[in-house]
């Protein structure tokens, strides 16, 4: 686990606690549980990239490596923060930060786990489970779903120190 933490920072974790992430993502993957019928629906893709547009931030859909969705990180408020969404029936969220020359970050699930570590508590494994996913199968379901996360996403980054003045950000 020192390894992971070391992977993510400590300035990250710090302000995922301040945002309350472990509570809140664990709410999310409560209220929309993975459908144990293997022909459960889907959004389509139109439908997904209508859905995140509605959102109004500089996200893009990429098409490489099986299609996701990337945070353009020079239009954000936060340009040093980033976030890649992975959406099938499931939403993962990948949350990072450029600090000291290096991208940091991770899934969100693994950020609450490492927090909730952290704090002393006993955690379960969090790697490979579906009970670790928001899990949506219609617009209405995906669409709170992403407002949630990404409220989160927006706390993280306002509990982020802000950038020391003439830091250069540049990303790989």
């Amino acid at each position: 686990m020192e390894y992971e933490i070391n992977r993510v920072t400590t300035t990250l974790l710090a302000a995922c606690e301040a945002a309350r992430l472990p509570e809140r993502y664990q709410a999310l993957v409560d209220k929309y549980p993975q459908d144990p019928d293997d022909n459960a629906p889907m959004v389509s893709l139109p439908g997904k990239i209508a859905i995140v547009d509605s959102f109004g931030l500089p996200i893009r859909y990429v098409k490489s490596e099986g299609g996701y969705f990337r945070l353009n990180h020079k239009k954000f408020a936060h340009p040093h923060m980033s976030v890649t969404i992975i959406m099938l029936q499931w939403v993962r969220f990948t949350i990072g930060t450029y600090l000291d020359g290096n991208w940091r970050g991770t899934y969100m699930p693994e950020l609450a786990h490492m927090v909730r570590y952290l704090r002393g508590e006993t955690t379960e494994n969090y790697q490979h489970s579906p009970n670790n996913s928001v899990w949506c199968y219609n617009e209405t379901q995906l669409t709170q779903a992403l407002t949630e996360l990404f409220a989160i996403f927006n706390d993280v980054c306002q509990a982020m120190p802000p950038l020391p003045p003439g830091t250069k950000v540049t990303w790989n």
